[in-house]
């Protein structure tokens, strides 16, 4: 993956990260260890993933926010 694509790609997943955030469905984001990672802190854990998978997750947590919170939670258990 080229530089200028994987800098777009961390700004969109730092995007939902702030949109997840606002929204209460996360507790915490951030660079990862890794250039490849991303930190989303789930219930109080921290739990790093790609930036493909991070973009992913975070998309459908948002997406799914909207079906209330017994399918997040089905969600967030799976990871």
């Amino acid at each position: 993956m080229n530089v200028l694509v994987k800098s777009r790609l961390k700004e969109e997943v730092e995007t939902l990260a702030a949109e997840a955030f606002h929204q209460h469905l996360i507790s915490g984001y951030g660079d990862g260890e890794y250039p490849d990672e991303y930190q989303i802190v789930i219930q109080g854990r921290p739990k790093h993933f790609t930036l493909e998978y991070a973009r992913s997750f975070l998309a459908n947590l948002i997406e799914h926010s909207s079906f209330g919170t017994g399918l997040i939670r089905s969600m967030i258990r799976s990871v």
